[in-house]
C-alpha cells in the first residue's frame, strides 16, 4: 500500500560505516519510497554486518563481499521475502558493485569497440545472461517485500496515480535537413583515420542515393509527423540535438552534419518548445575530452531553442575510457540529467538498473549531482541484425513487461529519422516504432513520457522522502 507522504524514518546502521554504502542504502531506500535515516547501533531496527555483531531485535543483513549474483536472478517469479530476521543474501554488496560498474572495471580495451564502448559479450551482464534483467530493481524489491513483513512502512508511490512504470520515449536527431550545404563533403584530409573516411564515404553514398531515390522527402517534415503521432496518442518525448556538426573546431567526421542555427531548425525548435517536449542536447562526438566544450554546446542550443536543455546524451554514446570523469563534465556544466549508458549492440541494461540514479564518484566519493536515466533500447539494437517487425516489436516488449514487474524506468532511443516509416531505407523501423506507441498508449499503467518528465517527477519525489 502506498501513501501520500512517507512514513516515520527506517533507523538502520553499519558495521563499518562507509559514504559508499551509505550511498547504496539511500539509493535502495530512494527506490522503495522509503524514509531512512543512518544512526548509531544501539538505535537501529536494520543492520548491516556481522550477524554476532547485531543489537538485540534488529533485522540484519550480513555483509558477504562475495555475495554477487543471487541464484535465483534467472526466476523474477520465485523471487519471495525470508521470513527470518536475517535476509539471506548480501544485496547492498551487489548492488553496489553493478551500480557502479564495478563489475566491468576489470574489462580491458580488447572487450571495447572502436568507440571505447564496452561490447555486450565481453560485458558481466553479457557473460551471465542478464544484460534484458533489471537485476538491482529485482534485488531491492525483494529486499523491501522482506522489510515490510518485519517493518511495515507506508512508501510513496513511485509514479503517478495509475502508473506501475515510466517509459521514456526519446530521438536523437543525428540525420536531419539533407539538402543542407554541409553534407558536401569535405576536402580530404590526409590525418584521417581509415575508418572515418569510411564512415564519411558511406555516409554521403547514403544521401546521394536516397536524395535521387526520393527527391521530394523532406526529412524535417517527417520528424514533424512522428512528433504529431506521439501526440495525438497522449505521448511525449525527448529530441536530442547537436549544436557542434563534423565542420567546427573540436569536431570529428563522426560528428552530424547539420547546422542547428538554419531557419528550418529554429523552427523546429521552436514548434517542439511550444508543444510541450523535451529538448536535450546531443553532445559531439569528442565533447567528453573537455567539460567547457560540453557547457558551451549547451549554452549554444539554450540559445537557439529558448529551452533549458536540462539534459543530454552523448553522440555515438562515445563517453571516453574514462567514464567518471566524463558523468562529472556533465555536473560541472549544469545538466540535470544524462542518458548515455547503454549496450550499442543489445537491448537491456547497461548496469543493470532500471531507476533514475545520481552515479557514485570514486574520485569525489560522493554521488554526483547529475541524474542518470538508464536506457534500454535503440532502434538499432534490434535492427542491426533483423528487419522484422514483429520480431523487434516482441524483442521490445518483453523487457518493457520486465520493467513494469519490476515498477522501474527505461528509456527508449529511436533516431529522428528511423522513426518515420516514410524515411526512405527505414520503413521497417519506423512502422515498429509506431507500433511501440501505440502499444504503449493502450496500457494504462505504463507512463510514457519525455526523459525531462521523468526528472521533474523524480526530484520531486525525492524531495518529500528528504523533507
Amino acid at each position: 500500500m502506498a501513501s501520500d507522504g512517507p512514513s516515520v524514518a527506517l533507523k538502520y546502521a553499519l558495521q563499518k560505516p562507509d559514504a559508499l554504502t551509505t550511498y547504496v542504502f539511500g539509493f535502495i531506500f530512494d527506490l522503495l519510497g522509503l524514509r531512512a535515516e543512518e544512526v548509531p547501533r544501539a538505535q537501529c531496527r536494520l543492520y548491516y554486518g556481522d550477524q554476532a555483531e547485531a543489537p538485540g531485535g534488529a533485522l540484519v543483513i550480513t555483509r558477504r563481499d562475495t555475495d554477487l549474483l543471487w541464484p535465483e536472478t534467472a526466476n523474477i517469479e520465485r523471487f519471495e521475502a525470508s521470513p527470518g530476521r536475517v535476509f539471506p543474501y548480501d544485496v547492498i554488496t551487489s548492488i553496489r558493485r553493478l551500480l557502479t560498474d564495478e563489475v566491468n572495471r576489470d574489462a580491458g580495451a580488447e572487450s571495447q569497440d572502436e568507440h571505447q564502448r564496452l561490447r555486450f559479450v565481453n560485458s558481466f551482464q553479457g557473460r551471465n545472461g542478464i544484460g534484458e534483467m533489471p537485476v538491482v530493481n529485482m534485488y531491492a524489491r525483494t529486499f523491501g517485500a522482506w522489510l515490510a513483513k518485519h517493518l511495515p512502512q507506508m512508501p510513496i508511490p513511485s509514479w503517478p496515480p495509475g502508473r506501475r512504470c515510466a517509459i521514456a520515449l526519446s530521438h536523437d536527431v543525428d540525420r536531419i535537413a539533407r539538402r543542407s550545404s554541409t553534407l558536401f563533403w569535405p576536402p580530404y584530409a590526409v590525418n584521417l583515420s581509415k575508418y572515418e573516411n569510411v564512415v564519411v564515404a558511406r555516409q554521403r553514398l547514403w544521401h546521394v542515393r536516397q536524395m535521387v531515390r526520393s527527391p521530394s522527402v523532406d526529412d524535417i517534415g517527417l520528424f514533424r509527423k512522428v512528433i504529431t503521432f506521439e501526440a495525438e496518442h497522449g505521448c511525449s518525448s525527448t529530441s536530442f540535438f547537436a549544436t557542434r556538426n563534423r565542420f567546427d573546431r573540436h569536431a570529428s567526421l563522426l560528428d552530424v552534419q547539420y547546422s542547428i542555427s538554419g531557419r528550418p531548425m529554429r523552427r523546429l525548435l521552436e514548434e517542439l518548445r511550444v508543444q510541450g517536449f523535451g529538448i536535450g542536447l546531443h553532445a559531439s562526438y569528442r565533447g567528453f575530452e573537455a567539460p567547457s566544450r560540453i557547457a558551451e554546446e549547451r549554452r549554444l542550443l539554450q540559445q537557439v531553442s529558448g529551452a533549458p536543455a536540462a539534459g543530454l546524451r552523448h553522440h555515438f554514446w562515445h563517453l571516453g575510457t574514462d567514464v567518471e570523469a566524463t558523468l562529472a563534465a556533465h555536473e560541472a556544466a549544469g545538466f540535470e540529467y544524462d542518458s548515455s549508458i547503454a549496450f550499442n549492440e543489445h537491448l537491456g541494461f547497461r548496469r543493470s538498473v532500471a531507476w533514475p540514479y545520481y552515479p557514485w564518484s570514486e574520485a569525489l566519493q560522493r554521488p554526483l549531482r547529475t541524474l542518470q536515466l538508464p536506457v534500454f533500447c535503440m532502434d538499432g539494437n534490434v535492427f542491426y541484425t533483423s528487419s522484422s517487425v514483429e520480431d523487434a516489436v516482441a524483442k521490445i516488449s518483453d523487457v518493457i513487461a520486465t520493467i513494469k514487474a519490476v515498477g522501474g524506468v527505461g528509456s527508449i532511443d529511436w533516431h529522428s529519422d528511423t522513426a518515420s516509416p516514410e524515411t526512405p531505407g527505414y520503413r521497417e523501423w519506423g512502422l515498429a516504432y509506431e507500433q511501440l506507441v501505440r502499444m504503449l498508449a493502450r496500457d494504462g499503467e505504463i507512463w510514457t513520457t519525455s526523459l525531462d518528465a521523468i526528472c521533474d517527477w523524480f526530484k520531486t519525489r525525492r524531495s518529500r522522502l528528504t523533507a
